[in-house]
């Protein structure tokens, strides 16, 4: 496989792609560190907790008139998690998905010469699916 470009990607919410979306971020997940250490213990002993896949951070140049955007707005009011994809541009590539809560949005770019955008993070809940 060759290296992979952003152009070409796009992000869904609950099957609808999202428009106008200029950047993705995520998910960025971790493992929390369990201390396993005793007694008889030579040194700090640790193993991994369970994964916390963290959020999806992506970014919209505003249209109040697209559908997708609205979709986000509601998202962000329902007290649910929706489903979340990323389809990758190279063929074969499966795309990713999980469930997430969006939790947050910041209005961004309002300024001489600027787009309007809107910065959203959804919480990611449960597992990521990396298509495997």
């Amino acid at each position: 496989m060759a290296k992979m470009y952003g152009p070409g990607t796009g992000l869904r919410i609950n099957g609808t792609e999202i428009a106008n979306c200029t950047v993705i971020d995520g998910p960025d997940g971790s493992h929390a560190d369990i201390d396993k250490t005793h007694l008889k213990s030579k040194a700090k002993e640790k193993g991994k907790g369970i994964p916390d896949y963290g959020s999806l951070n992506f970014t919209v140049n505003l249209d109040f008139a697209e559908p997708s955007h609205q979709a986000l707005v509601t998202s962000f009011k329902n007290p649910n998690s929706d489903a979340y994809q990323i389809d990758f541009p190279e063929e074969g590539v499966p795309p990713w998905t999980c469930q997430a809560n969006t939790n947050s949005f910041k209005l961004t770019g309002i300024e001489v010469d600027g787009l309007i955008q809107m910065e959203f993070t959804a919480a990611i809940t449960g597992e990521v699916n990396f298509g495997t």
